[in-house]
């Protein structure tokens, strides 16, 4: 089955925000302190695709806040902050990515 145009340019919007959200991920995020080491650099890979999603849909920064913290909490098993500057900042950076 052919893609209408408008399917291929959702697809093509998606692919480059992987993309964006993966690096932004691996060189804002990164809150297990692993972006110094090449062998790693896919380690957030595999949460890239909902953040895309959720930027796709329109999520607000306290939906990514939300969700980055959770993820850091039950995800990687840290310790919970109330805040995170790193956060924050990452949050700003991928919304933009959608502007």
């Amino acid at each position: 089955m052919a893609r209408t145009p408008e399917q291929v340019a959702v697809t093509g919007t998606a692919e480059r925000m992987l993309s964006a959200v993966r690096r932004i991920l691996w060189e804002t995020w990164d809150p297990i302190g692993v972006n110094d080491h090449a062998d790693a650099s896919t380690e957030y890979d595999s949460y890239a695709p909902a953040i895309v999603r959720m930027l796709l849909e329109h999520c607000t920064a306290q939906d990514l806040e939300h969700h980055l913290s959770t993820l850091e909490a039950k995800s990687m098993g840290l310790a919970p902050r109330s805040s995170s500057a790193v956060r924050s900042a990452t949050v700003t950076a991928l919304l933009n990515l959608h502007k």
